[in-house]
């Protein structure tokens, strides 16, 4: 998925689970909401997504975003703070 640049989940997105390495390799991904209802994120699920700076995530998913990202990426939680 090299020219993907976005991604957006549609309100109400029942998705619960994002798959190994899901957006890896993705090189024009520069930011992404995660959903609300996801409660699993695996290892590398953005590996080598080049271009990636920001994730957005609520502060209940934060401990299962961690380890998602091989990258530097600036996170930023609902309250504001970089991880």
């Amino acid at each position: 998925c090299v020219y993907l640049s976005e991604i957006i989940f549609e309100e109400g997105c029942r998705l619960n689970e994002i798959g190994d390495c899901a957006f890896g390799d993705c090189q024009s991904l520069s930011g992404i909401v995660i959903p609300d209802g996801v409660t699993s994120i695996p290892d590398y699920a953005f590996s080598n997504c080049d271009d990636l700076l920001t994730v957005s995530f609520t502060r209940a998913q934060m401990n299962k975003v961690r380890f998602a990202f091989i990258d530097p990426v600036k996170f930023v939680s609902e309250c504001g703070g970089i991880l």
